[in-house]
């Protein structure tokens, strides 16, 4: 027999929560994770040319959105976690509280310049897929 820790009714819930929440977002992320580059030109495209402000705005929308949908996995997961942990076995790793928010933060600071670097990483990149796109299907169209 697995013996494990007993779970009060507010952990379950708790829980249960961040487990639903991780979920949405993955629903949420969804269709923005699979939106490609070749999907945005179809949207930028029209018969006779493209519009090349409508493409690099879907295509950083959806760097946005995909770094969004990273962020609530981390923060879903980091809740789940968490409220896995006993009690019995949770040091504290900051004792006092004045500590515990220079900590959370410098922790934010640094997630925050992390997810705006990704950002714009996987936006240029995008916007120059797109484009590429967008020029060869001009180019064919013209010859």
């Amino acid at each position: 027999m697995v013996r494990g820790f007993a779970v009060t009714l507010s952990t379950f819930l708790n829980i249960s929560g961040a487990v639903a929440g991780l979920l949405s977002a993955l629903f949420f992320a969804h269709g923005t994770l699979h939106l490609k580059n070749k999907d945005i030109a179809d949207i930028a495209g029209t018969y006779w040319d493209f519009n090349q402000h409508l493409a690099d705005s879907i295509a950083s929308q959806r760097a946005e959105y995909i770094v969004g949908a990273l962020l609530l996995f981390l923060s879903f997961s980091l809740q789940v976690v968490a409220n896995l942990i006993p009690s019995t076995l949770q040091p504290s790793l900051i004792q006092p509280f004045d500590s515990a928010g220079l900590g959370i933060c410098v922790v934010l600071f640094f997630l925050a310049v992390a997810a705006y670097s990704l950002c714009s990483r996987i936006a240029t990149q995008s916007k120059v897929a797109v484009r590429q796109v967008l020029e060869e299907r001009t180019k064919a169209s013209n010859s």
